[in-house]
This record gives C-alpha cells, sequence and structure tokens, in this order.
C-alpha cells in the first residue's frame, strides 16, 4: 500500500513539473458565416437572360461548379459549422445612385456575416462618374459594416478587361485582387457552350474554378494573417 501511495505522489510531482513546459494549442481562424455579393458571375437567377435557367453563377454549366459552391466547399472542408449566402448585387453597378442599402442588404448584413466577399465591376457603364461611385461604394462598405464593425471584407474585381478604373477604387478600401488577367485566357469563357452571346461571355466551369482557386489564396492569406494577429 505504501509502494502505491509513493507512486501516485510520484505521478503528481512529475505532472506537476512538466506543467511549465506545456504551451497552449493555437486555434485556428477559421470563417463561419460568409457572405458573397456580387453581380451574374456571382449568382444569376432564372431569367437573368432569356436563355438563363440556372440559379447560380453564370455560366456554370452546373450549380457546384460556379465560384461560389467551390469556395463554399472550401469553407466548409475548414469549419463544417460554416454557413454561407449570396445575393446579387448587379444593380449597385448600374444604377449606383438609386441602389437602396435597405432594401437589398439588410437582412444580410444584420445576420452579421465574419467575411464579405464581393465581385464586381463588369456591369459598370463606360465612362462613370468615378467620384460619384467612390462615394457610393464607400457608403456601401459603411452600411455592410453598420452594428458588425469587425467583419472581414475582401473585394475582388472585374474579370472582364478594360475595367481597371473600377479596380483601382475598390483596391484602397479593402483588401483587394483583380479578376483581369483570367479574362484574358478565351479558355476561361463559356464560348460554344451556350447558345445565347451574353451568357457565353462569362466564365465556363475552367474559368470559375481559376476565379475560387484566385479567390481562395487571397482568402486563406487573410485567414493566416488574423491567425497570427489572435495569436
Amino acid at each position: 500500500m505504501r509502494k502505491l501511495i509513493a507512486f501516485v505522489l510520484l505521478v503528481i510531482v512529475a505532472s506537476g513539473c512538466n506543467k511549465g513546459r506545456l504551451r497552449p494549442v493555437p486555434i485556428p481562424y477559421y470563417f463561419k458565416n460568409v457572405l458573397f455579393l456580387g453581380n451574374s458571375l456571382t449568382f444569376a437567377p432564372p431569367g437573368h437572360t432569356h436563355v438563363w435557367d440556372g440559379y447560380w453563377g453564370m455560366a456554370a454549366t452546373v450549380q457546384d461548379s460556379d465560384y461560389v459552391h467551390i469556395l463554399t466547399r472550401k469553407f466548409v472542408a475548414l469549419n463544417p459549422g460554416c454557413v454561407t449566402a449570396v445575393q446579387n448585387t448587379s444593380e449597385f453597378e448600374i444604377h449606383t445612385s438609386v441602389y437602396d442599402f435597405d432594401t437589398e442588404l439588410k437582412s444580410y448584413r444584420d445576420n452579421k456575416p465574419d467575411l464579405i466577399i464581393i465581385q464586381m465591376g463588369e456591369e459598370v457603364a463606360a465612362g462613370f462618374d468615378r467620384a460619384y461611385f467612390n462615394q457610393r461604394y464607400a457608403e456601401l462598405l459603411a452600411y455592410l459594416r453598420t452594428g458588425n464593425p469587425k467583419v472581414e471584407i475582401f473585394a475582388f474585381g472585374s474579370f472582364w478587361t478594360g475595367r481597371s478604373a473600377v479596380d483601382s477604387i475598390m483596391r484602397h478600401y479593402t483588401p483587394f485582387i483583380s479578376l483581369s488577367n483570367l479574362g484574358r485566357d478565351r479558355s476561361n469563357y463559356a464560348w460554344g457552350t451556350f447558345p445565347d452571346s451574353t451568357v457565353q461571355a462569362h466564365p465556363g466551369n475552367k474559368g470559375m474554378k481559376a476565379i475560387s482557386t484566385m479567390m481562395w489564396r487571397g482568402i486563406d492569406s487573410l485567414r493566416q494573417t488574423l491567425d497570427a494577429r489572435d495569436k
């Protein structure tokens, strides 16, 4: 009995000595509530054009092949509890002055996402008023942060080329990556996949995969920065 007691005491003492050597295991920061905002590349409901009947990003051939769903799978793989939402914001690009933030975005904002991914630029008209668009874009970001100041926002510019003026505004406010290099490769488009030329001018499955790869590199870099900051 004495030997047993001595052994237990030895284990307790050894355990106490080792406590000083233990280090807390860092908990990785994984996004758990992600909101995608963008034009038809991000989400195009049926009837967006007279030949489009999908319910996902134009012009992926199936839902799982658009960039939003590819990224969603990556987020869920890191955090099985992650939820995502998507909203088409083409009207902000087309009718910037009358776009109503509350009508279009309030419910999404109030859901308190921890990451918002913005994809924008293709629908902005040539010769647009840069100063006014800059003002409205800043107001959009401020609106999205209302009541949720710690939300991370990552913006991605136009897949189409020739939209550098919009890109220059977007990159001023948040982490930003232009997608225009992908748009220079014709094999990234949906040419010949759909009968309508408007749909064909969007990224096909190959282009969507390339977009998701470029976006993920930026998002994962942001995640690692947040991990390092929070340790």
